[in-house]
């Protein structure tokens, strides 16, 4: 996977500079393309009074006047010195060509020119030269050009580095995939294997029929259990399990997701309590869906409370908090952060699904789920109120 991820990086360097560098030549090869234009439209509109025509241009002409030997006679105030009697010295060699009117690109002063010759109409000779310095606006775009590169450059950089995140990301994903299919190999292998023996016991006569099937019931449903959540998880992430709300009393879901795990708590010598509030909760869950993600969360519970789990419920302005809390040692402050992510198995965890999944069941009623610590773990769930007047109802019982 590393070695793909270091291929794909490399490809995207290389098409990112080789778009950059399109795009730089691109830009410069246009702009460069539009400054000729502009300076050759604004000196053809020169007339031989030195104006200009009714066409607008990002420039503007000015005037240089000289002798009929090319000496300086007069020029813009705008232009200096040094840069004029460049101009008039590329004048003095190239005076017949420019006589017949031709618009010539000239580097004078340490700037760039357009520059041309207007028709001559004093009786004395005075030639009257026509010139657009676009010294300033090349400057301008190339600064423009800089920053944009720099600007496409730093984009580019984020989106390496964003790049290598999602690759770790991936990466790590494809581990804990990894990880999960070895645990749960491992946590279907465990029962297949026990039920092959009681079967194999059962058929041999060494072992009780009756004590025999409920190992391989129990063991069953550990299977079942598993395959089912796999199964759930896989259409969650295809959009196939939709909900199907009806208006229940919250209060009844949490009592009979405590009565379906009364049993196993039992039988580990542990006690799930409840605490209820006395005015029932009407509000629309799928009370299936519901069930399993509050089974999962007191499993979780009985795998690590000393002697007791708390189902809650209590009622807010705006939301119904369900808390799910055990007198364990809590959750390790390293793990807080990946309790509910994808396949992660923390100490004594099992397949890394079940916590995951009853985030996403939560999610699906528009909730939220969060864990802490306080004298032991704590998951609490916020479930959203419907406005009034809808199927939301908050009524004291007789």
């Amino acid at each position: 996977m590393k070695g793909l991820r270091r291929r794909l990086l490399v490809l995207l360097f290389a098409a990112l500079f080789i778009a950059i560098g399109a795009l730089g030549l691109g830009a410069r090869y246009y702009i460069n393309k539009y400054i000729v234009s502009q300076a050759t439209q604004t000196l053809r509109q020169m007339t031989p009074s030195g104006d200009r025509g009714d066409a607008q241009t990002i420039f503007d002409a000015r005037l240089l006047m000289a002798d009929y030997r090319g000496s300086l006679l007069d020029k813009d105030e705008h232009l200096e010195h040094d840069k004029a009697f460049a101009l008039l010295s590329y004048y003095r060699q190239n005076r017949l060509p420019m006589l017949r009117g031709d618009i010539t690109q000239v580097t004078a002063g340490g700037s760039h020119f357009f520059l041309r010759q207007l028709p001559i109409v004093s009786p004395r000779g005075t030639v009257t030269l026509a010139y657009v310095d676009t010294g300033s606006v090349g400057q301008l775009m190339d600064t423009l050009n800089r920053v944009f590169a720099a600007a496409l450059l730093f984009s580019i950089l984020l989106a390496v580095l964003a790049g290598i995140r999602a690759g770790r990301m991936v990466d790590d994903a494809q581990g804990k995939l990894k990880k999960f299919f070895e645990n749960a190999s491992h946590d279907l292998k465990t029962p297949l294997t026990v039920i092959q023996g009681y079967a194999d016991g059962i058929r041999a006569g060494v072992i009780d029929p009756v004590e025999g099937g409920e190992t391989i019931v129990a063991q069953g449903e550990r299977m079942t259990a598993l395959v089912e959540e796999i199964l759930m998880l896989s259409r969650l992430d295809a959009g196939q399990r939709k909900l199907n709300p009806v208006p229940r009393d919250l209060r009844e879901t949490l009592q009979t997701a405590a009565m379906q795990l009364k049993r196993t708590a039992a039988e580990q010598h542990k006690e799930i309590s409840l605490s209820l509030p006395d005015e029932a909760l009407v509000m629309p869950v799928d009370e299936q869906v519901m069930l399993r993600a509050l089974q999962n969360l007191l499993d979780n519970a009985l795998r690590y409370a000393d002697t007791r789990i708390t189902l809650s419920l209590r009622v807010g302005r705006r939301e119904a908090r369900i808390v799910v809390s055990d007198d364990g040692a809590g959750i390790p402050p390293e793990e807080l952060s990946q309790v509910f992510a994808r396949y992660y198995r923390g100490r004594s965890g099992q397949n890394g699904i079940g916590l995951s999944l009853a985030r996403e069941l939560v999610l699906l009623h528009g909730g939220h789920i969060s864990a802490h610590n306080d004298g032991g773990a704590h998951f609490v769930i916020r479930l959203p109120l419907p406005a009034r007047g809808r199927l939301t109802q908050i009524f004291t019982r007789n």
